[in-house]
């Protein structure tokens, strides 16, 4: 029990705590969007027994932080060693961080992912209807674009609160115009709307028909499937 819990402390940990570095509430953003992952994979994205582990996994899967917030951290030398030459930092390999501490990293995922957009895939839809195919892959996609800004690397790029549920995987509104011809599109509002009203006490059910130009221009941000999705 104490090994499990230990593996689920360290899952949540961000970036900036681990490196050392100052840390605000963005760092409980990290921590929502690991259980958002955990969620929709039904399992730890980056279960890690040691702080080592952890950052090997993100590293791997998000890439490495900015070098700037590396030069800035007290803990950057536990996993990184510096390029003399061009002062860059490097992830160090298993082995020399087993050589330096005596520890050796382990492989505890499920699942390992090229990138946060990779774990999209999972757990298809299962319906003849291509409109709650179409419904139900665009979720996917602003699934991808929340969870990468939510577990942005760097703290002052995440995602604050406000735009999370400001965001169009939150609000829904892309899927308004499809809510009496799909559903699993109703199913949705459903579950996530049941008994609820907007922050103006107007009731939700109105607010379903509200098209929404941020949604829009999220979609035209976002990252194609196969750019996302490339081969490990």
């Amino acid at each position: 029990m104490a090994s499990v819990i230990m593996v689920v402390f360290f899952s949540l940990r961000s970036p900036e705590v681990m490196l050392g570095l100052p840390y605000t509430e963005a760092t409980d953003m990290w921590s929502v969007g690991c259980v958002a992952a955990f969620l929709y994979l039904g399992c730890l994205l980056y279960p890690g027994r040691s702080e080592y582990d952890m950052m090997r996994y993100i590293v791997e899967t998000q890439g490495h932080p900015p070098n700037t917030l590396l030069t800035l951290g007290l803990k950057t030398g536990c996993f990184f060693q510096r390029n003399s030459k061009n002062s860059f930092w490097k992830l160090k390999t298993p082995e020399q961080f087993y050589r330096e501490t005596g520890i050796w990293p382990l492989e505890t995922r499920s699942n390992k992912f090229c990138s946060l957009y990779h774990l999209l895939p999972i757990q298809p839809i299962r319906s003849e209807k291509s409109v709650d195919i179409v419904s139900e892959s665009t979720g996917r996609l602003y699934f991808g674009d929340i969870l990468s800004r939510m577990l942005e690397l760097d703290a002052a790029k995440r995602l604050t609160p406000r735009q999370v549920l400001q965001h169009p995987f939150t609000s829904m509104h892309h899927m308004s115009r499809r809510y009496h011809v799909s559903s699993y599109v109703r199913s949705c509002f459903e579950t996530v709307y049941q008994n609820r009203t907007t922050d103006s006490g107007i009731a939700v059910g109105g607010s379903l028909q509200r098209s929404s130009s941020s949604a829009h221009r999220v979609q035209q941000n976002l990252p194609s499937a196969s750019a996302e999705r490339g081969a490990c």
